[in-house]
């Protein structure tokens, strides 16, 4: 089965044909102030104002998961410290 192709393709795909556009995107009208747009566009280092936007959700629906995965799975109690950790890689090389 052939795999979908990565995401930049895609979204170059989505963008360039009308028909792809028209069946997977949802035009809208946002307010969004200016100052937390220039934001968004400086920490992800988009070229584009839909680009910070769409990146954002993207981040934003993930964060979401993993949330849900942490409420699921519970989180770890008594997990190695920093210092369990160093120690096993030093055990592991001989060290």
């Amino acid at each position: 089965m052939d795999s979908l192709p990565n995401e930049s393709v895609f979204q170059s795909s989505v963008d360039y044909n009308p028909i792809l556009r028209y069946y997977l995107t949802m035009k809208t009208t946002i307010d969004i102030p200016e100052e937390e747009l220039k934001k968004a566009i400086k920490y992800t280092g988009a070229k584009t104002k839909r680009e910070a936007v769409v990146s954002a959700i993207i981040d934003f629906n993930r964060r979401q998961k993993l949330a849900e995965l942490a409420k699921i799975l519970g989180t770890f109690k008594n997990f190695m410290t920093r210092h369990d950790l160093k120690k096993v890689r030093e055990d592991e090389n001989g060290d």
